[in-house]
């Protein structure tokens, strides 16, 4: 909210009445004459020269504009201060302070101007009501504005307006300026707030009818969430200055909490078989995860390690035990349904599928656990069989010495119980050993240090294709 910028006095009347702007001193010290012009306020009365009688109708035409101008002002700021910080009585912390410093300030602009209006009306009464003022009116009248007058001198109040002394048309504008920025900076601050909580605000505005047409008005969730949403907004109210979106946060997860709740319910009334299917499909997949990762398990046993050690299952009871198995549990909700009890299979339905889904997900895990002894020694078993195809590929398959290591590394992983890290142990021996031997010469080639080649008779020349001069021995 910004003050209303107002038509500033003449400049040249402002400079020859600048006594009317200037505080005055302690000892009421007669006005300095201004050397330049100064841009004069519209909160102030226009500088009247009544010397001349042709201009006392015109400095009383500009003075009546400008104090109408600043009445209009004010009453701008009055209805935004009362909109945006009521009567004060509620605002709390930094919000509070600088609702009382704009106070003060609009406090002092109706001070200047209550003084101003009454220059006014004394300045009308010295005029009188002829159609041309007298000589003597215009020198009554030119005495009265060159005499002090209560309330024009007084400063603005600290915090607002300059630090240091301004002339009085600059001290206005810039208290007015202030307070505008005071009320916007607490406006900007409570919308980016209710920002924050539109959609908190709007998830219990949707849930408040939803339970309305289902029946069930009274939910103590929905009272929780409300009560939450209207602390947040009273927090955003009071003191919106100092209000963080972590304070917010309460509201936001009861709502989100409260909408989450509400879906159930319209879900199960709308659609209450539908939801009961499809927690059968859920149990269906839990059921078969389940048994996945117990045959693997049995596959280990009997396959591999010959003991259970470092398996996995789910615990006893998940499944038929009378009070929490899953079977039982979902039986009751569905006798809960058929006997026309939807608001206790929708919050039924909600508890048990948040448990189905954990034991979901932990079948999911003894699965991945119990199977990883079958897979790491499929694994050794392909690298194993992978290294030995590279010997052969380097004519290294028939070293006495990878020999052994590839028997031996075959049999760990083959013999139950199997010892995967020995095995493993095994394979990367092979390996090493595969990178550390020569590879063979090529065939034909003599080996290193060894007797030469036996030359074939395709190695001598022919003498009758050799026409070169030859030493005979």
């Amino acid at each position: 909210m910004c003050a209303r910028h107002l038509p500033a006095p003449d400049d040249d009347l402002f400079q020859e009445a600048p006594h009317l702007f200037a505080r005055p001193s302690p000892a009421q010290a007669p006005p300095v004459q201004q050397a330049s012009p100064v841009q004069a306020s519209p909160a102030d009365p226009a500088p009247l020269r009544a010397a001349a009688r042709h201009t006392a109708d015109a400095a009383l035409a500009r003075l009546r504009s400008t104090a109408a101008a600043l009445s209009a002002t004010l009453l701008d700021l009055d209805g935004a201060a009362e909109q945006v910080l009521g009567d004060g009585t509620g605002l709390r912390g930094r919000t509070a302070e600088r609702a009382v410093l704009a106070r003060t300030g609009m406090n002092w602009l109706w001070e200047r101007h209550r003084a101003l209006s009454a220059l006014l009306t004394r300045a009308e009464e010295v005029r009188g009501t002829a159609p041309r003022p007298g000589a003597r009116q215009a020198a009554r009248l030119d005495r009265l504005l060159n005499s002090p007058w209560p309330g024009l001198g007084a400063p603005p109040p600290p915090g607002l307006g300059a630090a240091a002394p301004l002339g009085a048309p600059a001290d206005v504008d810039e208290v007015a300026r202030a307070i505008g920025a005071e009320l916007a900076a607490v406006t900007r601050a409570r919308a980016e707030h209710h920002h924050l909580l539109g959609e908190a605000a709007r998830a219990v505005s949707e849930a408040v009818a939803t339970c309305a047409r289902l029946g069930v008005p009274d939910l103590p969730e929905l009272a929780a969430a409300q009560a939450d949403l209207r602390v947040a907004f009273a927090g955003v109210t009071a003191n919106p200055l100092e209000i963080t979106p972590a304070d917010l946060r309460p509201a936001q997860t009861s709502a989100a909490q409260l909408a989450e709740l509400v879906a159930a319910l319209r879900d199960t009334f709308d659609a209450l078989e539908e939801r009961l299917a499809a927690a059968e499909d859920l149990l269906g997949r839990v059921v078969a995860t389940a048994a996945a990762g117990e045959h693997a398990a049995r596959a280990v046993v009997e396959r591999l390690t010959g003991d259970r050690s470092g398996l996995v299952r789910l615990d006893d009871g998940w499944f038929d035990d009378p009070r929490h198995g899953l079977r039982p549990w979902l039986d009751r909700l569905r006798a809960a349904g058929a006997a026309g009890e939807w608001r206790l299979v929708a919050h039924g339905l909600r508890a048990w599928t948040r448990v189905a889904e954990a034991t979901l997900a932990a079948a999911d895990e003894t699965v991945a656990t119990n199977q990883a002894p079958l897979r790491r020694r499929s694994e050794l078993r392909g690298l194993l069989d992978a290294l030995r195809a590279k010997a052969g590929q380097r004519g290294q398959i028939e070293s006495a010495e990878l020999g052994d290591l590839y028997d031996r590394a075959a049999t760990a992983l083959s013999t139950v119980p199997v010892d995967l890290d020995a095995a493993e142990a095994l394979v990367t021996a092979f390996s090493a050993a595969l990178g550390t031997l020569p590879a063979p010469p090529p065939e034909g080639a003599a080996p290193a240090g060894g007797p030469a080649r036996r030359a074939s008779p395709s190695d001598v020349p022919s003498l009758a294709n050799d026409v070169r001069p030859r030493t005979l021995t």
